[in-house]
């Protein structure tokens, strides 16, 4: 028997309060599925930096948490 799910994609705004997909998503009866997906090209990019990496691994924990 297949079950709907709610897939939520968090891109660039990792945040859990005021997330509008998260928020629509939490009003279903529908199980959520948080994703995000690590974009090697856009950690490699001279703009980016350990600081942001390590914001959000943090960001994700917290995710995990409120999940």
């Amino acid at each position: 028997m297949k079950q709907d799910i709610s897939i939520v994609w968090f891109k660039r705004d990792l945040r859990v309060f005021d997330h509008a997909p998260l928020c629509a998503a939490a009003v279903s009866d529908k199980p959520i599925l948080p994703l995000f997906i690590v974009e090697p090209g856009y950690w490699s990019q001279n703009t980016s930096s350990r600081r942001q990496w390590h914001f959000v691994h943090d960001c994700l924990q917290e995710l995990q948490q409120a999940c």
